[in-house]
């Protein structure tokens, strides 16, 4: 094996195992939970987290599909404006 697939290799097992190690914690958070609001909220968090990631949310289309509902999202600079509201596609 090449030391590049080596490296690669090496990268995709940790990418791997933080994913776990998030999967795990978000089962323990939502455990507890019984609202939609809620989960929504922890699992935009964790997976927010996980992917390194600005913002995370959830939205719901509505049966047209012509418009999404955002609520409340998760981000990791709390100065960066929410994105909470309702949206036309």
């Amino acid at each position: 094996m090449a030391a590049d697939d080596s490296l690669l290799h090496a990268v995709d097992r940790r990418r791997g195992e933080r994913y776990q190690r998030a999967l795990l914690h978000l089962g323990d958070l939502l455990r507890p939970l019984v609202t939609a609001d809620a989960i929504a909220a922890v699992a935009a968090e964790v997976c927010g987290d996980c992917l390194r990631s600005a913002r995370a949310g959830y939205g719901e289309v509505d049966a047209l599909g012509a418009n999404v509902e955002i609520g409340e999202d998760w981000r990791r600079d709390l100065a960066m404006p929410a994105i909470a509201g309702r949206y036309r596609f």
